[in-house]
């Protein structure tokens, strides 16, 4: 019996490891995918598509337009090479990625290219799979033995489910939402960062049994619902 409990935890502990490596592994691919254009000068049009017969959809100005793209380009009918534009990116504090959609084009020989840099790999997790550059060391962890479905946000009436077992953990607080008080709950994402898997009503979580962190997430939730004025 003890041995087939062992075995039991050691598979629930390589699907668990499967399952970060796998989001790990999506998300360095992803990155790995883009490169940074800067361009050479102002007043450089971008196109619908990879060619000047494509209507344009922008210029860039006073050079503060940067862009990451496919490092894949396509060819024109004149052999020229273009650059897919996946996000615009606010280069004074490069605080702002827009994802585009549907993509722009830009002429290859009107951009310098560079690899990301560490801010634009961290910007682009945090909006492309909700990853925040937040370590997960000291904040409240927990995990629940029955599956726990989520809405992907506040707003949305998409769910998913998220196995049990999942290691959680509490961040940021209670907020509410057309009169629904809703919680935003996170798993750790490496040891440097956090994801947000999505948003679940303050009701619905109050009444799940959370095990051995029973205490410390009563208390979480008490402090919580008192910040958002609940009580």
């Amino acid at each position: 019996m003890k041995k087939l409990l062992f075995l039991l935890l050691a598979l629930a502990l390589c699907t668990a490891s499967a399952q970060a490596s796998s989001l790990e592994e999506e998300v360095n691919a992803y990155l790995s995918g883009l490169v940074r254009l800067n361009p050479k000068k102002d007043g450089i049009h971008l196109r619908s598509g990879p060619g000047t017969t494509f209507e344009s959809v922008g210029q860039t100005y006073e050079g503060r337009l940067s862009f990451l793209a496919s490092p894949d380009m396509v060819k024109d009918a004149e052999g020229k090479n273009w650059y897919k534009i996946i996000y615009t990116v606010e280069r004074q504090e490069d605080t702002g990625y827009f994802e585009q959609d549907p993509s722009p084009y830009v002429r290859s020989d009107l951009v310098r290219v560079a690899p990301l840099s560490d801010l634009d790999r961290k910007r682009v997790a945090a909006s492309k799979f909700r990853i925040l550059d937040i370590s997960p060391a000291n904040l409240l962890k927990f995990s629940l033995e029955q599956p726990l479905v989520l809405l992907q946000s506040y707003s949305s009436q998409s769910k998913v489910e998220i196995p049990a077992n999942t290691p959680l953990l509490l961040f940021s607080g209670i907020f509410r939402y057309e009169d629904t008080a809703f919680l935003p709950v996170f798993s750790p994402y490496g040891t440097t960062g956090i994801r947000r898997l999505g948003d679940i009503p303050l009701e619905a979580f109050e009444a799940l049994s959370f095990g051995e962190a029973e205490g410390r997430v009563r208390e979480w939730l008490e402090a919580g619902k008192h910040t958002a004025g609940l009580k």
